[in-house]
């Protein structure tokens, strides 16, 4: 295999890893600020209401958002700007 190649192929598994760790951690993030803002109403209010379409609602923006960053930092990686 030619060097090239493998520059080639380390690059990309370079750029799916900083995509996926980005898609992760902006999830955990948003679901981890939901059972927040929720476990601060349920200390307000005295109910507990957290239901799966929330749930899931905060999983679909975190993706969304995650998968933004990431394709955002493998750009700016890709065309060579400072400090990526």
């Amino acid at each position: 295999m030619k060097y090239s190649t493998r520059v080639l192929i380390g690059r990309m598994v370079i750029s799916v890893c900083i995509l996926l760790f980005s898609v992760i951690g902006i999830t955990v993030a948003a679901l981890m600020t939901k059972l927040t803002l929720v476990t601060l109403t349920c200390l307000l209010n005295g109910a507990f209401e957290l239901s799966w379409r929330e749930v899931l609602r905060s999983i679909k923006i975190g993706v969304i958002g995650g998968g933004i960053l990431g394709v955002g930092i493998n750009i700016l990686r890709f065309i060579k700007v400072k400090g990526f």
